[in-house]
């Protein structure tokens, strides 16, 4: 059984790019009126890189690539799930697909959001 350290220094893991996990909420508004908004649940030191897989796809004529970003974050008492979004350098994330096979690590695939503004 490997420890803790020995599993860090087989990975080259270094936890240096802060996140922020979201996820909606039912607030209240000025007016009293309940209405969903993304809350900030945690903030925790991740590890991020880009995945060479992409997707392209053909958007009005013109070539779009989504990048898939692969996180690891240390595991939290947080039940982390793909309803959830990852936040990073004023960017939002998709939650794709949660890896957590008994390690100290949980493992995200994510994909940038894309925003209301570029439709």
């Amino acid at each position: 059984m490997l420890t803790k350290k020995q599993i860090m220094n087989n990975l080259s893991i270094v936890f240096n790019k802060k996140i922020s996990i979201l996820q909606f909420k039912d607030v209240k508004n000025e007016i009293r009126d309940t209405e969903q908004k993304l809350v900030e649940i945690n903030e925790m030191w991740a590890f991020i890189t880009s995945l060479a897989k992409g997707a392209e796809y053909l958007e009005n004529k013109k070539i779009q690539q989504k990048l898939i970003y692969k996180i690891i974050i240390r595991k939290t008492s947080i039940e982390i799930n793909q309803s959830m979004f990852i936040k990073y350098e004023e960017k939002l994330f998709n939650i794709k697909d949660i890896v957590d096979i008994n390690s100290p690590y949980i493992t995200l695939f994510v994909e940038e959001k894309e925003s209301e503004q570029n439709k």
